[in-house]
């Protein structure tokens, strides 16, 4: 079994390069853990929310609905004591179902994607074989921020001024998918790599 680490930048299209990869492989022996999909199931968890709202009495990070993650993004990017108290709280508990996700895929899986978005920037304790990179360059991270998330100008430059620069990321992975083009550009990154794990797949 082989684990790749799947990271980058913000808006760079980790997830829909991963989807890609899981689409195009045997639906039977490649796996995806996506962390972001993680957090946002913490945050449903009442046991979370009530970590959440203590980490600052003053606003009211959650409510009825659950926790406002609009201001949870915009106090966390403002604020980088407060960010890393609640990196402090989320990451712990990402690492064990990370854990226990690779556990249960062991006898089965032959190519696991587990998708963390911060994995140099907290040196996320994650064993794997692999590390890939999805990057882009930083006008098209904003421009992907205002268009398709609808964040404003100066809080996605404070979001990805949080983040290891992506050169250095670069430098670091095994493997760099650069996403700088149109979505077919991206899946045809993705076949090849499929086609390159080929071997994997049919060995017995």
């Amino acid at each position: 079994m082989i684990t790749v680490a799947i990271t980058g930048g913000i808006a760079c299209g980790k997830s829909s390069f991963t989807e890609m990869v899981l689409n195009e492989s045997p639906a039977d022996q490649v796996f995806r853990f996506d962390s972001d999909r993680c957090v946002a199931q913490l945050f449903d968890e009442d046991s979370v929310q009530r970590q959440v709202a203590s980490l600052d009495s003053s606003i009211d990070l959650v409510g009825d609905s659950g926790v406002n993650r609009s201001l949870l993004r915009e106090r966390a990017f403002e604020n980088s004591d407060f960010r890393e108290n609640l990196e402090s709280v989320l990451h712990p508990l990402v690492l064990e179902r990370v854990c226990a996700f690779v556990k249960s895929h062991s006898g089965s899986a032959k190519l696991l994607l587990i998708e963390v978005p911060l994995l140099y920037e907290v040196e996320f304790p994650l064993k794997r074989d692999m590390d890939l990179v999805v990057a882009s360059s930083r006008a098209t991270q904003l421009s992907r921020l205002s268009r398709t998330r609808e964040i404003k100008n100066d809080l996605a430059e404070r979001i990805i001024d949080s983040q290891m620069l992506l050169e250095e990321k670069m430098k670091r992975a095994d493997l760099v998918i650069w996403n700088d083009g149109t979505e077919d550009a991206l899946r045809e990154q993705a076949s090849h790599l499929v086609q390159r794990c080929h071997p994997l797949f049919t060995f017995v």
